[in-house]
């Protein structure tokens, strides 16, 4: 919610109003300025403006947070020649980037490079696949086993009796 706006002056009321006139005030103003009764262009700006300083105002635990807020010196502006894409983003080495890290905007380029090299490294790595398994698809001879190589062979028995 923006500090800027002052959800009392929008309302209407005092600072040290109640909840029931914070209730009142607020349905007072949205009968007048809800965009199907009122047909004027700036209806909606103001309809939403109402229902974000009511939202903020009726629950007690972000109308003392807003109040807090509103009491804090501004910021310094920032340098003309600042922008958000000079901002450093840094990753610490324990984990999770800071909130704003990933709100930083990623250049068209970038992202673009970024795509094409994933997608080169997919290629070369099926290839390096590829070249370093089993071309053949029989399996290699296997070498005798050493203890069938001891054992004689078994003769095979026949169903005919063979002369002696």
């Amino acid at each position: 919610m923006d500090v800027a706006a002052d959800h009392y002056a929008t309302l209407c009321i005092a600072p040290d109003a109640d909840a029931a006139a914070i209730r009142l005030a607020y349905r007072k103003l949205m009968r007048l300025y809800h965009p199907d009764v009122n047909a004027s262009a700036d209806a909606g700006s103001k309809a939403s403006a109402i229902n974000e300083a009511y939202a903020c105002l009726h629950d007690p635990v972000s109308r003392a947070a807003y109040d807090r807020r509103r009491h804090l010196p501004p910021l310094r502006p920032r340098h003309p020649s600042y922008s958000p894409s000079m901002r450093r983003t840094y990753q610490p080495s324990w984990g999770a980037p800071f909130p704003d890290a990933a709100e930083a905007e990623v250049p068209k380029s970038s992202a673009r490079l970024r795509a094409v090299s994933l997608g080169l490294a997919t290629i070369l790595t099926i290839i390096t696949f590829k070249l370093t398994s089993a071309t053949d698809s029989t399996p290699a001879p296997r070498a005798p086993q050493p203890e069938a190589a001891a054992r004689p062979a078994a003769q095979p028995q026949s169903s005919t009796a063979q002369p002696r």
